[in-house]
């Protein structure tokens, strides 16, 4: 069984919540729904709100369908499985950082951009952690999750290298590409360090994300384009 195909109901990024789990609740309230569409909404927003609190081997159907308020027959209207779900919102949740990357303005200059990007970035790795590491949990049994993680480094790490390129007066090499590649994995394992696994080293280094944000920023600067 496949899931049923859903519209896609655009918010003012304005607006737009961090927290994936209130995203969902918001796309769900833009719009009046039929009960089925509704029950779907609620199965799906349940799913992220049991991975914030658990592990993914710890999800069941009837910790989502308990979340939600529906029953477990619902339930297998739309999903055939608890992987089915996870994989489903993971997905999503991937492809809305995508649009949120999309939709941060370009600064006057590089590095202006840089702070730009991780003022959006860091807050909502920050909130949604538990999703993020769901991911690297899941890489061996649902692969298609880590492709699509790696998607989306490969369409930024190729912008900001062409960024640097154009700095630089050269080319894009496959050495910067690597530097690129090199940063986008600092960050994301330093971000991992004080938002999941809460090294206290780390965190006391970092009191407040304004200056984590300012920290991270001066470093891709410096590398790409001092």
């Amino acid at each position: 069984m496949t899931t049923r195909a859903r519209p896609t109901v655009e918010i003012d990024p304005a607006t737009r919540p961090l927290k994936f789990a209130d995203e969902l609740a918001a796309r769900a309230a833009t719009r009046p729904m039929r009960k089925g569409e509704r029950t779907q909404a609620l199965l799906r927003w349940a799913t992220v709100v049991v991975l914030e609190e658990r592990r993914p081997a710890e999800v069941s159907i009837e910790l989502i369908t308990e979340r939600a308020g529906v029953s477990r027959a619902a339930f297998y209207q739309y999903f055939d499985s608890g992987l089915a779900v996870i994989r489903d919102v993971l997905l999503e949740f991937q492809r809305s950082l995508i649009s949120r990357m999309d939709a941060v303005p370009r600064g006057p200059d590089a590095y202006a951009s840089i702070i730009a990007t991780h003022r959006m970035y860091v807050p909502y790795y920050a909130v949604n952690a538990a999703l993020i590491e769901a991911i690297r949990e899941l890489h061996g049994s649902m692969p298609e999750l880590y492709a699509e993680k790696d998607a989306v480094n490969e369409v930024w790490a190729q912008r900001i290298a062409a960024s640097a390129a154009r700095a630089r007066r050269t080319r894009v090499t496959p050495r910067l590409l690597l530097e690129v590649y090199a940063l986008q994995s600092m960050v994301d394992d330093l971000l991992r360090q004080i938002y999941v696994l809460g090294n206290r080293n780390i965190v006391l280094l970092a009191p407040d994300q304004e200056s984590l944000i300012i920290t991270i920023s001066d470093l891709w600067h410096r590398a790409l384009y001092a």
